[in-house]
């Protein structure tokens, strides 16, 4: 595949000379301000829905994105977007395509009409923490084959630059880092911890620590065991501890196995199973969504499970578990 992202600096033509600080961004994490013209929208909403308005159970459904479509004429009422994409082909001189026309700039353009280029991404274009982003190609057949190609990139970009944010805000500056200092003296471990959480239980005896936010609507859960031989970690393996802890700590708090995802990724360097889904309370209509990270760290012998989970009855919980998945890919061992 050719090289996905071309990043570069561009300014659009009508906003050149302006010079001020420019504006922090406006508008939800997760949204997506579209410009786009009226018949390109009409054809590729569909499209774009699909590859951005992917669907997680919460135990309703939340979108990871949302799209909100504006013409062209009102592209300088949204340019504060947190995310901005433009959409449009390169095949005429109106509307969106002018444009985006202005914005590339003859070499680009020779490069989006060849096909080596359909995608541009800038940070900061018009505000401060925007992600913006152009989508075009000479026509919409080859526009729509390169957006079919890269649909799982493609909202990557935008839920990254919505973690990035994220990590800023909430575990930026505001973080308690005086606690975080003091957990990699007393349990050989850190992470980002946001200031609205505090510790409930710290049992060095049985490895666990357990920080809640809001009472205990939404929690964080460290624990590690050791081990003799490198262990080979499995979903079932990790279902079952989360089980056993769930029903020890949580008043009988078990995982729902209809709805888990597993897959691989990384915490650090370490090579981590990522679990997702549904938790349950045995005989109670309770529950709600969790992330789990579960990795072998070599130099210690230990396996450690990083939990977090979510209850808010009515509430979306999507920015919840994206803090709390945040937290999870800051921690370190001493």
């Amino acid at each position: 595949m050719k090289k996905l992202t071309l990043s570069i600096t561009v300014m659009f033509l009508v906003f050149a000379g302006c010079s001020e600080r420019k504006k922090l961004s406006l508008g939800a994490e997760n949204e997506i301000a579209v410009i786009a013209d009226s018949s390109t929208w009409a054809r590729f909403q569909l499209l774009l829905e699909e590859v951005f308005e992917r669907e997680v159970l919460t135990p309703q459904p939340e979108k990871l994105l949302t799209l909100s479509w504006s013409p062209p004429g009102m592209l300088s009422d949204r340019t504060r977007q947190k995310n901005l994409l433009i959409l449009g082909t390169l095949d005429n001189r109106r509307g969106t395509s002018k444009i985006i026309r202005n914005a590339l700039g003859s070499s680009m353009i020779e490069q989006v009409k060849s096909g080596d280029v359909f995608l541009v991404t800038v940070n900061d274009q018009f505000a401060r923490d925007q992600k913006f982003m152009i989508l075009t190609a000479w026509d919409e057949s080859v526009l729509r084959s390169k957006i079919r190609e890269n649909s799982y990139q493609l909202a990557e970009i935008f839920d990254d630059a919505a973690n990035e944010r994220t990590m800023k805000r909430v575990l930026g500056k505001r973080s308690r880092n005086k606690l975080s200092k003091k957990l990699l003296e007393s349990n050989g471990y850190t992470f980002k911890i946001p200031i609205d959480y505090k510790i409930i239980l710290d049992d060095k005896e049985n490895r666990i620590l357990w920080l809640a936010s809001h009472g205990t609507r939404r929690w964080f859960l460290v624990y590690w065991e050791e081990v003799d031989d490198v262990p080979v970690i499995t979903t079932e393996w990790v279902i079952n501890k989360r089980n056993e802890l769930g029903v020890s700590l949580f008043d009988s708090v078990i995982v729902n196995a209809d709805y888990v995802k597993s897959e691989r990724t990384k915490i650090g360097d370490l090579v981590a199973v990522k679990l997702t889904g549904l938790y349950e309370k045995i005989n109670e209509s309770l529950g709600g969504p969790f992330v789990s990270f579960t990795f072998y760290d070599e130099v210690s012998s230990r396996i450690y499970m990083l939990d977090g989970a979510v209850f808010a009855p009515g509430e979306e919980k999507l920015q919840f578990l994206r803090t709390l998945e945040l937290m999870a890919r800051s921690f370190k061992i001493k």
